[in-house]
């Protein structure tokens, strides 16, 4: 058997496809391309993916990561030729890289995200206000529930590269944080800011020291 990690993007087209519709589109794309892919033993066998972090519906991206088992060896390159043929328009393999070892997803602690508002804007950058509030508590659901929580820990940086455009490090993993709830919670401390749209792309999935998982990717 061998491992391959994939890097891929989800368009702007597709950034409603739910994850477990995502999965579904993997495992007929691959079939479709006449793949070996390795599936599970038993009475209901699943095809041996793993994506590294679910993806919001209505979130695009540029940055997923799936590991995919296979049967026998194939090239990294016949295998992204051959899986991108065979893939919906709005999906797109970057890059395939063969595994040694553990794929290490387990690392993951830090997504990265861009985020396109328009609406009404304060005298005052985005950024600003989000330096100056001690706290960010809005009602976020938890395995316990809706609770109110402060979300501002959880963002590791912010930034507001120009009006309306955010780029933002936030938590994912065990402590999570939809980018969406982020800019709902800027909009209830700051009467001046409306939005109208949000746009949001995810860039990249990183470890706690902020590196990509797989740097050659």
């Amino acid at each position: 058997m061998s491992k391959y990690i994939l890097k891929f993007h989800k368009g702007e087209g597709v950034k409603y496809v739910s994850h477990l519709d995502i999965i579904r589109v993997f495992d007929r794309a691959v079939r479709r391309a006449n793949l070996p892919m390795e599936y599970s033993g038993g009475f209901n066998p699943h095809p041996m993916m793993t994506f590294a972090n679910s993806l919001g519906v209505g979130v695009a991206s540029i940055g997923e990561l799936v590991e995919i088992t296979m049967q026998s060896h194939i090239t990294e390159e016949e295998f992204k030729t051959r899986l991108n043929e065979k893939l919906p328009e709005g999906f797109e393999i970057e890059a395939v890289k063969e595994l040694e070892g553990k794929n290490n997803f387990a690392r993951l602690a830090l997504a990265d995200y861009i985020i396109r508002i328009e609406g009404e804007f304060p005298e005052k950058s985005l950024e600003e206000i989000f330096n100056g509030l001690p706290h960010i508590i809005v009602e976020k659901k938890t395995k316990s529930g809706v609770r109110e929580t402060d979300i501002k820990p959880l963002v590791a940086d912010f930034k507001e590269t120009e009006k309306g455009v955010l780029g933002v490090c936030i938590k994912t993993g065990a402590e999570n944080l939809k980018p969406e709830l982020l800019v709902r919670g800027l909009e209830k401390y700051e009467e001046g800011f409306k939005t109208d749209k949000v746009v949001i792309m995810r860039t990249a999935l990183l470890d706690e020291q902020g590196e990509p998982l797989f740097e050659n990717l």
